[in-house]
C-alpha cells in the first residue's frame, strides 16, 4: 500500500511539474501525453513485438552468462593455478564499457540477434563471475572442513559448495539482470527492427518525448516485474532465508 500511494505522490509531482512548473513539453511531457503514447503504441501492435523481442534478448544473454559464469566462478575458488589467469581476465573485461564494444561485435557477428546477444553477455558474465566468486569464498571453513572428513570427491565437493550459496546465486542473478536491461538500450542500437530500445532511439530521433517516456516506463516496469519475481522466489525456493536471527527477512 505505502509503494501504491509514494507512486501516486511521483505521479502528482509530475502532473504538476509538467502543468504549472512551465517546463517545456518537449523537456517534460505530461503524464496524460505519455499515456497517449503507450496507447498509440499498444494499438500498432508494436509494443508487444517490442517487448517480447527485448524480453528475448535479455533472458537469452542472462541465462548464457548465468551457465558459464557459476563453473567458471567454481574453477577460480577451486583450482588454485588457474585463479591469477582468470582474475587477471575478469578485471580487466568487467571494466571494458559495452558501447565500446559494439563496433567489435558487428565487425564479427554482424548486425543480427548475435552481436546484441554477446553485447548483453559481456555487460553481464565478468560482473556475475565476481559475484560468484565471492559467494563462494563466504562457504565457511568448517562447511569445507567437513567435506574433506566425509572424504567427498572433488565433484561432490562442488556440488556441495554451490547448494550452500544458493541464496547468493539468486541475489546476484537478480542483480544482474538488473545491469542486463540496462544494457539492452545499447545493444539494440545495432541495427534492431523491434525491441523497447529501438522503439526509444526511433522516438529521440523525432523528438517525440513522450513515446520516449513510454518506452523507459514500458522498461522499467518489466524490469520491475522481472526483480519481484525473483524476490517472490528466493523464500519459495530457500525457505530457510525468510527469516534471518528470527527476524522476517524483507
Amino acid at each position: 500500500m505505502r509503494k501504491f500511494l509514494s507512486l501516486l505522490v511521483l505521479v502528482a509531482i509530475w502532473f504538476l511539474a509538467a502543468t504549472y512548473a512551465g517546463v517545456p513539453s518537449l523537456f517534460l511531457p505530461s503524464p496524460a501525453s505519455v499515456f497517449n503514447a503507450f496507447v498509440q503504441w499498444a494499438n500498432t501492435g508494436d509494443l508487444w513485438l517490442d517487448a517480447i523481442a527485448s524480453i528475448g534478448r535479455v533472458f537469452a544473454a542472462f541465462g548464457m552468462s548465468f551457465v558459464f559464469a557459476l563453473p567458471t566462478a567454481l574453477i577460480m575458488e577451486r583450482v588454485t593455478p588457474t585463479r591469477p589467469l582468470l582474475e587477471a581476465l575478469v578485471d580487466f573485461f568487467r571494466y571494458v564499457p559495452v558501447p565500446a564494444l559494439v563496433p567489435l561485435t558487428v565487425l564479427l557477428f554482424g548486425v543480427g540477434e548475435t552481436s546484441k546477444i554477446v553485447l548483453l553477455f559481456v555487460g553481464t558474465y565478468f560482473q556475475l563471475v565476481l559475484l560468484f566468486v565471492e559467494a563462494y569464498r563466504r562457504v565457511p571453513r568448517h562447511y569445507r572442513d567437513l567435506f574433506y572428513c566425509l572424504k567427498f570427491g572433488e565433484p561432490r565437493i562442488w556440488i556441495e559448495m554451490t547448494k550452500c550459496i544458493g541464496p547468493e546465486v539468486l541475489d546476484a542473478s537478480r542483480v544482474t539482470i538488473g545491469w542486463c536491461w540496462t544494457y539492452v538500450i545499447i545493444a539494440e542500437l545495432v541495427a534492431a527492427d523491434h525491441g523497447i530500445g529501438h522503439f526509444i532511439k526511433e522516438a529521440q530521433r523525432f523528438s517525440n518525448t513522450p513515446s520516449v517516456f513510454a518506452g523507459i516506463l514500458v522498461m522499467a516496469a518489466i524490469g520491475f516485474v522481472t526483480d519481484l519475481a525473483f524476490r517472490m522466489a528466493m523464500p519459495i525456493t530457500f525457505p530457510y532465508t525468510a527469516t534471518i536471527g528470527g527476524v522476517e527477512r524483507t
